[in-house]
């Protein structure tokens, strides 16, 4: 009988022990990340929102309307063409089972393919397909900024998110606002089976969104636009990529 009892007191102390563990280690951990926490800034703690967040700003024709301009996009529907009938007999063909599943599709047709599940934002939707961010990064430190920005800060050209500027803008921390060529090939590639070559000024005409508040040259516009015709064969850049001004002179493009 005390055997017994002195039995269960053991099994009692060593879970009141290893609870007590658990609390230390917990504790520690939580240390550990305060002591390495990176800051606002960090890519890591700049989560992906969705475009619906996107909306909130950019939905007013008086700065361009971009939300409107990717609705209507073949972007947007790129996770759902992934199960109209032609994609599911194009990914047998290919071995794939459900295009909606597989890496090889998903890496093409959905935004933030990859990252970890804690960098998505509950609002964020994966059936909303290639969405603004997989242009200009997660969205997550522009949104914050924008909203607690002055009014008059808001509501300045600057602050419609115009991608297509070259000048120097306080968003380039917050956002890429020329997405490089090359994220753009990363996709539209020949190892896409649907792949029938890829103008780079054509695409952009389709899905630049302008700030009407800022005022453009004639050559400017030339210059973000293709000029090979209805007959565009581009495989790529053969056409250029974003028009060199002179706060772009030097940088990868991603941040002016």
């Amino acid at each position: 009988m005390h055997v017994l009892i002195r039995y269960r007191w053991l099994v009692i102390l060593g879970l009141v022990l290893l609870f007590c563990s658990g609390i230390a280690q917990a504790v520690m951990q939580a240390h550990e990340r305060l002591a390495t926490s990176e800051s606002p800034e960090d890519v890591s703690t700049n989560h992906y929102l969705g475009a619906g967040k996107c909306k909130v700003c950019h939905a007013s024709d008086a700065n361009g309307n971009a939300h409107k301009k990717w609705f209507d996009s073949q972007h947007r529907l790129a996770y759902s063409h992934l199960a109209s009938a032609a994609a599911k007999e194009l990914a047998l063909k290919h071995g794939v089972a459900d295009a909606q599943q597989s890496p090889k599709c998903l890496k093409c047709h959905v935004t933030a393919f990859g990252e970890p599940a804690e960098r998505l934002s509950k609002s964020f939707k994966i059936v909303d397909g290639v969405q603004c961010e997989s242009c200009h990064g997660p969205g997550e430190n522009h949104f914050k900024k924008r909203l607690s920005a002055p009014t008059k800060e808001k509501e300045s050209p600057g602050a419609g998110g115009s991608s297509e500027s070259g000048g120097a803008s306080p968003l380039s921390d917050e956002i890429i606002l020329r997405p490089p060529v090359a994220q753009c090939l990363a996709c539209h590639n020949s190892e896409s089976p649907t792949f029938a070559g890829f103008c780079f000024k054509k695409a952009l005409g389709e899905i630049l969104h302008h700030d009407p508040r800022k005022a453009r040259s004639k050559v400017e516009l030339a210059q973000l636009s293709c000029s090979c015709g209805e007959k565009c064969t581009c495989q790529g850049m053969e056409c250029g990529g974003w028009p060199e001004t002179p706060a772009s002179k030097g940088s990868s493009g991603t941040g002016n």
